[in-house]
Parts: C-alpha cells; structure tokens; sequence
C-alpha cells in the first residue's frame, strides 16, 4: 500500500549526492540561465532562496572527526566559528539523503 511516505521516496530517486556539488557550482559561480539555474530536466530554479539568519555559512564550520553515526546519517566533532573569530567546540549533525523516512 502506498502511502504519502512511500510516494516522497520514489519521487527522490534522483541521485542528489552526486549532483550536489554539480548544483553547488552552478549556485557559487552564478553560471545561471537567462536568470535562472537548471536543477533537473525542464525544472528550473527561478530565483534564489535567500539565507535566513539562523543559517550558517560553510566557510565557518571546520569537521575534524567522525564520532559517530545512526540511521539518519553521521555525527561529527568540529569546530564552528564566530564572528568574532573565536571558536566553539560543536557536534555537527550530517544527514544521509538515503536514509529511509519512514520510522
């Protein structure tokens, strides 16, 4: 029986890890398409989603070892840091796009 779980699941069959950097790219170095960016067949991005505030950029988190992992992906021991330039020891939390969502 298919339910709203099962349908997400088949709709993500796309291999986004692979695309991922691929995508990154495209986003980093403004290489858009008469304003857009393509993200998958005839699927056009037509306009940036801005960060929000909470959001933190790559540039500031440093993941220096894996320390463990589970169903939903890894946890990592880094350091983020602030704009003050100190540092804080974190745990980063780095989801697995495979993992099932259905508990």
């Amino acid at each position: 029986m298919l339910n709203k779980y099962s349908l997400v699941q088949i709709a993500w069959k796309i291999n986004i890890n692979n695309m991922r950097s691929f995508y990154e790219e495209l986003v980093e170095n403004r290489m858009h398409f008469n304003g857009r960016i393509p993200i998958a067949g005839h699927v056009m991005l037509n306009r940036a989603i801005p960060k929000q505030a909470w959001e933190l950029s790559k540039d500031k988190i440093t993941m220096e070892s894996k320390i463990g992992e589970g169903a939903f992906g890894e946890v990592w021991k880094g350091t983020l840091r602030l704009f003050t330039n100190n540092t804080v020891p974190v745990a980063i939390k780095v989801y697995d796009i495979h993992a099932s969502i259905i508990c």
